[in-house]
């Protein structure tokens, strides 16, 4: 007989992250989102896989994070899924969580107005409310990235992905000439 499930309470699975700032869980902790009640519009969101990517890389955000705060040169820009981008640099002393576009008329990916941008502060109680988040949820702690799935065993059908490659060859050429 299986274990009878433990009730989530909502506040279980809301966390304040500072300035009318929250993340919060679906019941089921399938999907995770950033969000400003004040303005709504100012939000991310995460489905399991995408959620995966984005933990996977936080480590990474915190060491650009140190090199901002030293007042040395940065600009760090990680793609986590989808159209979606963490970015820190240089003059904005946050951590920019946002979903870019293809401008077909310049053939260039472009920022969008949709995502959120947190404050430093806010990022660690971001980080802070992921752990108690993960306390609740322990299966996000066993997803896996898109990119490391199984379908992705071959380049051709990574490239396939939209959640790699939201944006095609174009994508993966502009990534290319970053590097």
């Amino acid at each position: 007989m299986a274990a009878p499930q433990r009730r989530i309470k909502k506040n279980e699975r809301i966390y304040e992250i500072g300035n009318g700032r929250y993340l919060e869980a679906s019941k089921s902790g399938d999907m995770m989102i950033i969000y400003d009640k004040q303005f709504p519009e100012k939000k991310i969101e995460f489905p399991m896989y995408r959620w995966a990517t984005f933990v996977h890389t936080i480590d990474d955000i915190d060491k650009q994070v140190q090199i901002l705060k030293d007042m040395k040169s940065v600009f760090y820009m990680c793609h986590i899924g989808g159209g979606y981008y963490v970015s820190v640099a240089n003059g904005f002393f946050c951590v920019d969580l946002r979903k870019f576009y293809l401008n077909k008329d310049l053939d260039e990916i472009r920022a969008s107005r949709s995502g959120i941008a947190l404050k430093l502060k806010e990022w660690d109680s971001l980080k802070e409310a992921i752990t108690k988040l993960h306390q609740v949820f322990p299966h996000l702690l066993s997803q896996v990235p898109c990119s490391q799935q199984s379908d992705h065993a071959n380049h051709i059908a990574a490239m396939e992905c939209t959640e790699c490659y939201p944006f095609g060859p174009v994508a993966f050429k502009q990534e290319e000439e970053v590097n």
